[in-house]
């Protein structure tokens, strides 16, 4: 069994990892590949009855819940990140400071994954426009990755007294950087993949079953503020998926096939570890692209 330390998603929301990552999740899970998916707001925005304006904890505790439950189809983890007081990020609030940077420095420090999957930072120019929560996501990971390794750099998120007591000549264990990868957002109109995994019958199965965790997401909220029928059932659920894979798809480099559900990724070197090619078959298993521009981007990224 693989180490369960080595994958970590980190999100806006508790429904992004999956929506974005479940065909990749199920691939890894097959492979016997565990890890984590952690997330930075409350989710305190993605509804709209009153009751859960008068008591917002019901409704992060609802949303946390329903992430728990999502994240262990694939026999991963799920937490929410805190501020060095403790305190949630509010949803829609998201902003790139030093607390939200210092949060997700924690994060890594504390679970040490081998390769971290997050949301890209948006062009500003794209005529899709931006989500304030996943734009920042991204800006706030690329602009922290360099100092993952470097334990001085945010000392607020020690706990009480641990400095006092550090002897002056104590040495921290160096923590290796891990490799950076973006899912394709479906906020962003640009698509410039390196890697598109397909997934097969029984995967797709699973990630409707994870998705299908998010009950207050896909058949209450996103309906209601997108405008359209919401899923009643699994089937209906699993064809919104495939309908969503038939737009992601039109904006890719393949031949599409029918029925069949993509998700996209694309390599960085935010934390100045580009991953080998042999990392990317190893995480990213029956790419599409046959790794070709896994490989150009690899090559261009270390000139």
């Amino acid at each position: 069994m693989a180490d369960k330390k080595e994958i970590m998603f980190i999100a806006a929301h508790q429904d992004d990892a999956e929506g974005l990552a479940g065909d990749l999740f199920a691939k890894l899970n097959k492979l016997g590949l565990q890890g984590c998916v952690a997330c930075f707001t409350d989710g305190t925005v993605g509804h709209y009855y009153a009751k859960y304006l008068k008591n917002q904890d019901k409704l992060a505790e609802m949303r946390d819940n329903e992430a728990t439950k999502a994240a262990s189809v694939y026999g991963f983890s799920y937490q929410r990140l805190l501020d060095n007081e403790g305190k949630s990020f509010k949803d829609a609030r998201l902003e790139v400071d030093w607390k939200t940077r210092g949060a997700v420095w924690k994060a890594i420090k504390d679970f040490q994954p081998n390769i971290v999957i997050t949301l890209p930072v948006n062009d500003p120019a794209d005529p899709y426009g931006m989500h304030n929560d996943h734009t920042n996501v991204g800006e706030i990971i690329k602009r922290t990755a360099y100092l993952f390794p470097a334990p001085l750099t945010f000392p607020e998120y020690y706990p009480e007294g641990f400095i006092q007591n550090l002897d002056e000549n104590y040495e921290f264990a160096y923590i290796k950087p891990p490799i950076i990868i973006t899912a394709h957002d479906p906020y962003s109109g640009r698509i410039q993949p390196d890697i598109v995994v397909s997934l097969t019958e029984d995967e797709l199965d699973q990630k409707v079953q994870a998705w299908g965790a998010h009950v207050s997401q896909w058949q209450e909220w996103l309906p209601w503020v997108g405008r359209y029928e919401s899923p009643t059932d699994t089937d209906s659920l699993k064809q919104s998926l495939i309908n969503r894979s038939n737009r992601l798809s039109k904006s890719l480099p393949i031949k599409p096939k029918s029925g069949e559900v993509y998700e996209s990724f694309a390599i960085t070197n935010w934390a100045l570890r580009l991953p080998t090619i042999d990392e990317i078959k190893r995480y990213f298993p029956d790419d599409v692209l046959d790794y070709k521009f896994a490989e150009k981007k690899i090559a261009e990224l270390t000139r």
